[in-house]
């Protein structure tokens, strides 16, 4: 029996439910898009909080921060920007379009900041590790061109401090939050 047969909706009264559930068999990646979107959001979301509630409740004034602009996540730390780019789970796919991203920014720095260039640092922050990933963020199993190659190399050299896995902030943002609300029950 075909995949999907089984929950065929054969009355002409279709139930929304009945149907989305064929939907969900028939293209499972496709009717689940839009709630991996969302998880993946939530998680982008609640780390950037996590850091910016953080900054906060220990009262330091010099770090600066800016959320899904010049990436996921920008910090400035004394002279040194950190772009990080934020996954709920790291893919090779997801891998080759950070890596992407850091590349089009790098070039964009080269171009018109220069002298700035060499402070932006990038990394990576996922919840989870997908199958498949390269440990190496080896440029050919990433798929870059020559010049793609190269640039990723400088970048890789010196300003890429790769990935790390950080679990769900968001309780540690509730406990961060907890400690400086008066009451907070």
């Amino acid at each position: 029996m075909p995949l999907g047969t089984q929950h065929r909706v054969t009355s002409p009264a279709v139930s929304l439910l009945a149907l989305e559930r064929a939907w969900f068999h028939a293209s499972p990646k496709r009717a689940a898009g839009g709630r991996h979107a969302l998880a993946g959001f939530s998680y982008q979301l609640a780390l950037s909080l996590k850091a910016f509630f953080g900054r906060v409740v220990d009262e330091d004034s010099t770090a600066t921060l800016a959320f899904d602009g010049l990436s996921d996540l920008a910090e400035l730390q004394g002279e040194l920007v950190y772009l990080t780019q934020i996954k709920r789970t790291l893919t090779r796919e997801s891998q080759k379009r950070a890596v992407a991203e850091f590349l089009e920014i790098d070039c964009f720095l080269e171009r018109d900041y220069p002298a700035f260039r060499d402070r932006v640092c990038f990394c990576v922050i996922c919840g989870q590790r997908g199958a498949g990933l390269d440990e190496a963020w080896d440029p050919g199993r990433l798929g870059l061109a020559d010049d793609e190659t190269r640039r990723w190399h400088q970048i890789r050299e010196k300003r890429f401090s790769g990935y790390h896995v950080e679990g769900d902030p968001k309780l540690e943002l509730a406990i961060q939050l907890w400690k400086t609300v008066p009451r907070p029950y």
